[in-house]
């Protein structure tokens, strides 16, 4: 009797919890979503952001977008279907676009080593803000000659997933 007690304690509390949020939109910035893998997540105040590139209907090209899911909430933090975005931090909080991007340095370190990483920034014209404040947090040293883009000045507003 105590274990089926249990077992009905247990499952009340699985079904009366709130669901989590579904934050897998259908749409994305004008996109009809094709396809989408997570690349990446970073907690930040409560919140989760996941770094995610996105394949829309019809369109060759895969762009990156940000989820933030806190609680049964879900907003798209960040979308760049045009490409013309230089910051992640255009849609969070430069914490979170730094955490990305040392991400995404270290997974190359991983994969190619360091000298073939930096070689790699090396080619670029310019540095995304958060690329440049993760390479110093990494103690790797910036390109010479290398322009830093300045951070956003504003974060655009999220847009919340129905």
């Amino acid at each position: 009797m105590l274990k089926l007690s249990i077992l009905l304690f247990c499952f009340l509390i699985l079904f009366s919890s709130p669901a989590k949020a579904d934050c897998t939109p259908a749409t994305v910035s004008r996109a009809i979503v094709a396809t989408q893998s997570t690349m990446g997540t970073v907690t930040h105040k409560g919140s989760l952001y996941r770094l995610v590139k996105v394949t829309g209907q019809g369109q060759p090209d895969p762009f990156l977008a940000i989820y933030r899911e806190k609680g049964n909430h879900c907003w798209i933090a960040y979308a760049d279907q045009g490409g013309d975005s230089y910051s992640l931090a255009e849609g969070v909080p430069r914490p979170v676009a730094i955490a990305f991007a040392k991400k995404f340095i270290q997974a190359r370190i991983e994969k190619y080593g360091t000298a073939e990483t930096i070689a790699w920034y090396s080619k670029r014209k310019s540095l995304a803000p958060e690329d440049a404040a993760a390479l110093t947090e990494l103690k790797i040293a910036l390109p010479s000659g290398i322009a830093v883009s300045p951070w956003p000045k504003e974060i655009e507003p999220e847009q919340r997933v129905k």
